[in-house]
């Protein structure tokens, strides 16, 4: 399970989610925009910004909402990203930029997200992205697929709770069909097959082709039991488009789990070292993150000055050390002294 940022806890991980961790199932997450406090020392493990992990065969990256400090990411051969921003190249906030750079990079054939909230009218939802597939997660449970697996819902005494998906997904196509054709396309909506609707979504041929008499499931299938026309041809196009967005998602998937990409130690280029761990991961030449760690004596600050220039180690987030190529033989002669030999 990975929190997408906007998690806005009320406690740590380790105590809001004791079930679902002693159950067997990890938890990680990456910040948001709304998560401005305090970061609590016992969450610090679970925390995957600027990170690899391998999940159920598929190596995946975390970005969170402050990652444009750090090129490393960019560098990260990967199955899956997750970011808190969604990615576009063509917005004017930078940070929506950047994530679009990184999934380009990343090679990355799904990128999951969050920040696009549904309070706000924005929808679960799968986009196409130069050749990755992005999915809305925000305020929803999706599982890689992007299955719908429920919602965050808030009771009646203000507190949130996972529900079950909503049985009804028509109006998340009613806000794409009004968003996409209305919005985005000028004058090509106001056509007259396309005038004096309701209103209440996008303009549907005088409400002969009524979107809102019809039923979609989380799974964007169309309910057509009653008969009727059940929606604009657009409606239909974008229910299906979702249906085969998903079928690809799997297949890509699939495609990336049969042939695990195993990043081997290619020299060394660099360290780094992650929040709440005591070893440094290896970095190799190609500064891809390997699964090669060493624990390091008497690895300070002043000493690590000496092969990478002036360094400051973090406590709160990753620090990343990368190699001076002239420092390289002098380095692994220290490291050699320590009996740690790449």
């Amino acid at each position: 399970m990975i929190l997408l940022g906007d998690n806005e806890l009320p406690g740590s991980i380790p105590d809001l989610f004791s079930s679902v961790i002693e159950s067997g199932i990890k938890v990680y997450a990456i910040l948001g925009n709304h998560d401005t406090g305090y970061l609590r020392k016992a969450d610090i493990p679970h925390m995957i910004d600027r990170k690899v992990i391998e999940v159920d065969g598929l190596r995946v990256s975390g970005s969170d909402y402050e990652s444009g400090a750090s090129g490393l990411i960019d560098y990260q051969e990967v199955d899956i990203m997750v970011s808190h921003y969604p990615p576009d190249i063509q917005r004017d906030e930078i940070e929506w930029r950047r994530t679009a750079q990184q999934a380009i990079k990343s090679n990355a054939v799904a990128l999951f997200h969050g920040h696009l909230h549904s309070r706000f009218g924005e929808q679960t939802w799968i986009d196409e992205f130069a050749g990755c597939l992005s999915v809305n997660g925000c305020d929803h449970l999706v599982d890689e697929y992007g299955n719908i697996l429920g919602r965050k819902k808030y009771g009646d005494d203000g507190i949130e709770y996972l529900a079950d998906p909503d049985d009804d997904f028509s109006h998340t196509v009613e806000h794409k069909m009004k968003s996409q054709w209305q919005h985005s396309r000028g004058d090509w909506v106001y056509l007259p097959v396309y005038d004096q609707g309701c209103g209440e979504c996008v303009y549907c041929h005088s409400g002969k082709s009524c979107a809102r008499e019809t039923k979609v499931n989380h799974d964007f299938k169309v309910d057509v039991s009653n008969g009727k026309i059940n929606g604009t041809a657009a409606f239909h196009f974008l229910a299906a488009q979702q249906r085969a967005r998903k079928s690809m998602l799997k297949e890509l998937l699939n495609i990336r789990r049969a042939h695990p990409r195993k990043i081997k130690c290619r020299g060394i280029g660099g360290l780094i070292r992650y929040p709440g761990c005591s070893e440094w991961t290896i970095i190799d030449a190609n500064h891809q993150a390997t699964d090669v760690t060493i624990q390091i004596k008497r690895f300070g600050e002043k000493t690590a000055s000496k092969f990478f220039g002036s360094v400051r180690f973090k406590s709160g987030s990753a620090t990343t050390l990368i190699l001076n190529e002239e420092m390289r033989v002098a380095f692994l002669d220290f490291l050699s002294r320590q009996s740690i030999n790449l």
